[in-house]
C-alpha cells in the first residue's frame, strides 16, 4: 500500500502546472490522510525535497527531488538566507 500511496503523491508533486506543493494541497488532491502524505514525503527523499523557503503563509513546500532548482527558487532562497531565516527549519530536519 505504501508504494501505491507514494506513487500517487509523486504524481501530484511532479504535476508540471506547479513548482511546489503544500501538504494540504496534496491531501486534497490525493484523498489520503494528512499523516499519510507527510509520512510518504518523509520516507522518499529520492522523490521529494522539502523547499528551503516557506510558502506565502509559512507552510512547508515540497517539490520533485529530480527537478532542478529554477533560478527563481535559487534567488528566493538567498534572499531568505540574507534576511536571517526567521522561521527556518533545515530541510533535513
Amino acid at each position: 500500500m505504501q508504494e501505491i500511496d507514494a506513487a500517487l503523491v509523486y504524481w501530484k508533486v511532479s504535476d508540471g502546472r506547479w513548482d511546489f506543493r503544500t501538504v494540504d494541497a496534496l491531501v486534497r488532491e490525493t484523498g489520503l490522510p494528512k499523516d499519510r502524505v507527510e509520512a510518504v514525503l518523509a520516507a522518499y527523499p529520492e522523490r521529494f525535497r522539502r523547499c528551503f523557503v516557506p510558502g506565502k503563509n509559512g507552510e512547508v513546500l515540497w517539490a520533485d527531488a529530480r527537478r532542478r532548482m529554477k533560478f527563481r527558487e535559487f534567488l528566493s532562497t538567498w534572499q531568505y538566507v540574507l534576511k536571517g531565516c526567521p522561521q527556518h527549519v533545515h530541510p533535513a530536519a
